[in-house]
């Protein structure tokens, strides 16, 4: 049976995990408890669960971005 990496961790689309010592924190441009995209007009350039940041005045992306 499969079961979840923690909160903030996750396998970053490696299918097949045999243990939580393979979750690793949320990369780049992902956030939150899934490891979710950044939305659009947002962006994230560290490792782990914390907050996407709002693009700098007169800046956009489509969708989430890495830096």
């Amino acid at each position: 049976m499969c079961s979840a990496c923690p909160i903030g961790k996750t396998t970053n689309g490696v299918t097949g995990a045999t243990s939580s010592t393979q979750c690793d924190t949320c990369a780049k441009g992902y956030t939150g408890a899934n490891c979710d995209l950044c939305p659009a007009n947002s962006y994230k350039s560290t490792k782990g669960a914390s907050s996407c940041l709002p693009c700098p005045n007169g800046k956009i992306t489509l969708s989430g971005i890495i830096s």
